[in-house]
């Protein structure tokens, strides 16, 4: 597998450099270097982009990413984000003697979510592109020498098969040993196979990988991921940018470099751009409608990326597009029957964010949406209380009380079975079709609610004492019995 991925791979290798250079990228205008600002999204169309960058953006286009064909693998970011909806998973590739604390893990998590969200921010809104933020997850860490990862927590993967690395043998600073994750758990690997089932669903995927390697010079970066060296991992900052990985960030959306003056836009760039090594450290608002056109191009095809319900945070879209959905009033709850859970206040779904089959995924309100991540299982515990078995993935976990606490405020979570009483409710019914969601972790004294009485998308759901707001109101929609 990955002697193949080192062949394929594109190499982009850019200079690691403390300050940035004075470059002219025109030799007719005056350089001007405009960090890319984020416009209220539903204001922004194709033909909103500055006309003085229309030309380069098109020939760059044209001239460099048809003609390389760097689109035309249906592995790009923007293929994995929309494959994953709306998250990419990733594992680090620590080819290392480093040790790695929990916190740098943490911190390492953090900054890699903050470089693709540095880039998917800009497509908020635009165009169709569907999601207002990508969760971005770390998986797992390949890692040769386990005992490099310390204070591993038992929800952390680490693989320490390894394979030769071919780099070494002309580079005897760089280690031997390649470390790898299973390749029937990678996108990679499978993503031209439609039908591939990944082992514990596509939540257990890796898209890309993360990997750091002792000594290595520069970046390079594809569909495969991002490589760096691991003192530059280490080194980044979880709250800014990492100008290099974002560069090789823009590799996996298909974007070039730009080392040559063929490589270049005859007339050259209006701005700087962080595409260009050593150029700019920031992604540019050349580079923010780069990336809008190429996502313009190609959602044309819309077998490789058919048409998804835009996430809109400026508008509260409170209807239910399933065509399932059973709206008979529910006044009983019938053990082993499927059912979608309303908040009588907004007219929004009790929803498992972004589908995600893992413990400590949060519990939100969503517009309804037909999909599984808002259908939940009621199952009898006894004395009235029920599970709440989502049926996003392996449909194996369920709502928690986050902690097993009684408190007001207390996140609402999904978490395994574990048949806890902070994972047992009871459906007090108020009249109407409506009910409050007992909590069972209080003792019977609190509720499940959206917290503030919020009528936004993906406002947080919580444990609150019991009182008469609609917030704390939920309506039964019988999916199947």
């Amino acid at each position: 597998m990955d002697k193949r991925k080192l062949t394929c791979m594109v190499m982009s290798a850019i200079m690691l450099t403390s300050s940035m250079g004075t470059v002219t990228v025109s030799a007719q205008t005056e350089t001007r270097t405009i960090a890319a600002s984020v416009t209220k999204s539903t204001d922004i169309t194709l033909s909103s982009m500055p006309s003085d960058y229309k030309s380069s953006i098109e020939w760059v286009w044209n001239n460099r990413m048809v003609k390389e064909g760097s689109t035309n693998r249906k592995n790009t970011i923007f293929d994995q984000i929309y494959a994953g909806n709306g998250t990419l998973n990733y594992v680090v590739r620590w080819q290392s003697n480093k040790s790695v604390t929990l916190q740098q893990r943490k911190n390492i998590a953090k900054m890699i979510s903050n470089q693709i969200n540095n880039w998917a921010k800009y497509l908020k809104g635009y165009d169709g592109w569907p999601y207002d933020e990508i969760d971005v997850n770390v998986v797992g860490w390949a890692c040769a020498d386990a005992s490099l990862i310390l204070d591993k927590q038992s929800d952390e993967k680490v693989y320490t098969d390894y394979i030769n690395d071919d780099l070494s043998n002309s580079n005897s600073s760089i280690p031997s040993k390649l470390p790898v994750a299973p390749t029937e758990l990678s996108r990679f690997d499978h993503f031209e196979d439609s039908s591939y089932s990944y082992p514990g669903g596509l939540d257990k995927r890796f898209d890309m990988y993360l990997w750091g390697t002792s000594n290595f010079e520069g970046g390079a970066g594809g569909d495969w991921g991002q490589r760096v060296s691991d003192e530059y991992i280490l080194s980044s900052d979880a709250n800014g940018e990492s100008h290099i990985i974002e560069h090789e960030i823009g590799h996996g959306f298909g974007f070039p470099d730009f080392y040559e003056d063929a490589d270049r836009p005859p007339s050259g760039f209006p701005t700087h751009t962080i595409m260009w090594a050593g150029d700019s450290t920031t992604i540019t608002e050349w580079d923010s409608w780069l990336l809008r056109y190429t996502w313009s191009q190609l959602k044309k095809d819309t077998t490789r990326f058919p048409e998804k319900a835009v996430e809109d945070s400026t508008t509260n879209n409170n209807t239910d597009t399933s065509e399932t959905t059973n709206t008979t009033k529910v006044t009983k709850v019938k053990d082993g029957a499927y059912y979608r859970i309303k908040n009588v206040n907004s007219g929004q779904y009790l929803d498992v964010k972004n589908g995600k089959d893992a413990n400590k995924t949060n519990i939100q309100q969503y517009p309804g949406n037909g999909e599984d991540a808002q259908v939940f299982k009621a199952v009898s515990t006894g004395d009235g209380y029920y599970k709440l078995v989502s049926q996003v993935g392996s449909a194996k976990r369920v709502v928690d009380i986050e902690g097993k606490k009684s408190s007001n405020g207390t996140n609402v979570i999904l978490y395994n079975d574990k048949n806890a009483k902070n994972q047992q409710f009871k459906f007090k019914h108020l009249g109407d079709g409506k009910f409050n969601i007992v909590t069972r972790a209080s003792n019977g004294k609190s509720v499940i609610e959206v917290k503030n009485a919020s009528k936004s998308k993906k406002a947080n759901v919580q444990q609150w004492k019991i009182n008469s707001n609609k917030c704390q109101q939920w309506e039964l929609e019988l999916v199947k019995e």
